[in-house]
């Protein structure tokens, strides 16, 4: 049996892979990443011509359209040079993109640029990096300006720590929300991969996704390997293919490579619109993955599109199942000996208990692995068929559940986490569970009554919120709670 170090080299070697698939065929190009102002920040750079190619001389210092003074090169793409650079009027710091020489004079391409970025400019969300606006500059030439980040592109990320279920599903997740809110205004991203997902950190220290470059048009986008089969093919596509394309990125932080690679793009192409993908776990022998989690990938690389998730809520919501169902193993690194053949979830474990426990211990063993076996069957079914709504748990399963504490608290978390994420509704279902184990309590209150508020219940999550507020008279988050009261017509 593996050692508990074992396991984590091997979650090292599966980011290592990562990255070394993506530097042996020379797809990222980031700069240093540190708080201080003489070093740029890291930013993820789409595939393209090398940095200076354009034989031009370098911008910095210089200020473009009277109004962005450049500081640094951040990185290089199909499209252009991005720049760190500050605002002169307040001195907030930008990411801009000055256009290559090449396309600064085709109007077809500026055309579809004002149109994309113009939309993309509408988009706001916690995961999705904002367009400021595009402007013109009489040297530099046409421009985008847009939030600066100060985090890693995916792939650089993936060199520290260990890469586990959690970590890859909640990643996934905050990405998918970004283009759930992007499909929800008809934007597509249509050339997503992880040099466009850009990592930093929240207040908490906890992982935080923003996806870059909607509304940034691609004639020939570079990123082949992340293309659908239907966009290979130069078909119509529409929100199916940038399901697909996240489907690619999970594969590769899985399996430490793209589903498809090719000696040229050409050829990559053609793998992509005629071959269906291997699982994950066979490009990694001897490294064992969880089988809910590749279920829910391959999902997403079906080459017929009617045949994926529905769309990125979708995908979202069967991650999160995969993560409920693995349990405690969701925090173990990929590549552990859990994930390996026969690595039951709910049997082997149950059985053994079972074998040593008499009389009113075993009846209770027994309503536990009753509701364990209840739960699993929902996640289950969301893996292999999921709905766009979820369903509350039936007063029979909650009952079997036990209605315990421990449960009451981590329906609390996740119902907050997914409140965080933006869904709202999936939210609510947890949050009312963990009301029936945990009571009226000020954290039960203030979460579900927001989310309710968030959902168009605004009597009863009014009610709540006020409730909060008599039992937390000095709350710090008083005047946030108070803007919900008014949003919902029931301000004090």
């Amino acid at each position: 049996m593996s050692s508990a170090q074992d396991d984590g080299s091997d979650a090292a070697d599966a980011a290592a892979a990562v990255v070394g698939e993506h530097d042996r065929h020379d797809r990222v190009a980031t700069a240093t990443a540190t708080a201080s102002d003489e070093a740029p920040a890291r930013v993820a750079s789409p595939p393209g011509d090398d940095v200076g190619s354009s034989g031009a001389q370098d911008p910095t210092g210089r200020t473009v359209g009277g109004r962005y003074t450049l500081e640094g090169l951040l990185g290089t793409g199909a499209i252009g040079h991005t720049y760190r650079a500050r605002r002169t009027s307040d001195g907030q710091q930008v990411a801009l993109k000055l256009l290559h020489p090449k396309l600064r004079t085709d109007e077809t391409f500026k055309r579809r640029l004002h149109r994309d970025v113009e939309a993309a400019s509408k988009l706001e969300h916690l995961h999705i990096a904002r367009t400021f606006e595009q402007g013109s500059d009489e040297l530099e030439g046409p421009f985008l300006c847009r939030e600066f980040i100060e985090g890693d592109d995916l792939v650089t990320a993936l060199r520290h720590g260990a890469l586990t279920p959690r970590r890859v599903c909640e990643l996934m997740i905050q990405v998918l929300s970004a283009l759930s809110e992007a499909q929800r205004h008809g934007v597509l991203h249509q050339n997503l991969k992880p040099h466009n997902v850009l990592v930093t950190r929240d207040g908490s220290g906890r992982e935080f996704c923003k996806v870059c470059d909607f509304g940034n048009p691609q004639r020939v986008p570079p990123g082949a390997e992340y293309m659908a089969p239907e966009q290979a093919e130069g078909q119509a596509v529409d929100g199916q293919a940038d399901v697909y394309s996240v489907g690619v990125i999970l594969y590769e932080l899985l399996s430490g490579e793209v589903p498809f690679h090719g000696a040229t793009s050409e050829d990559t192409l053609a793998l992509i619109r005629t071959q269906q993908a291997e699982p994950p776990r066979e490009r990694r022998p001897g490294h064992p993955l969880p089988r809910e989690l590749e279920t829910v990938c391959m999902k997403a690389l079906v080459r017929d599109p009617r045949q994926r998730h529905r769309s990125p809520r979708e995908m979202s919501q069967a991650l999160r199942a995969v993560v409920s169902l693995l349990g405690l193993r969701a925090d173990e690194p990929l590549g552990s000996t859990s994930f390996g053949e026969g690595g039951g979830i709910i049997a082997e474990t149950a059985s053994a208990d079972r074998m040593t426990m008499p009389g009113e211990q075993m009846r209770s063993h027994t309503k536990f692995w009753l509701g364990t076996a209840l739960l699993a069957g929902v996640c289950v079914a969301v893996l292999l068929n999921p709905v766009v709504e979820p369903t509350p748990l039936s007063p029979q399963a909650t009952q079997a559940l036990g209605g315990t504490r421990e449960n009451g608290q981590l329906a609390l978390a996740d119902g907050a986490r997914l409140l965080r994420d933006g869904d709202a509704k999936s939210a609510a279902i947890l949050l009312r569970n963990a009301r029936r184990a945990l009571g009226d309590s000020p954290e039960v209150l203030r979460a579900l009554g927001e989310a309710l508020i968030i959902t168009g219940d605004h009597d009863e999550g009014s009610q709540l919120l006020a409730h909060y507020l008599e039992l937390e008279p000095g709350a710090p988050d008083r005047a946030f709670v108070l803007s919900l009261l008014r949003r919902a017509g029931q301000a004090p």
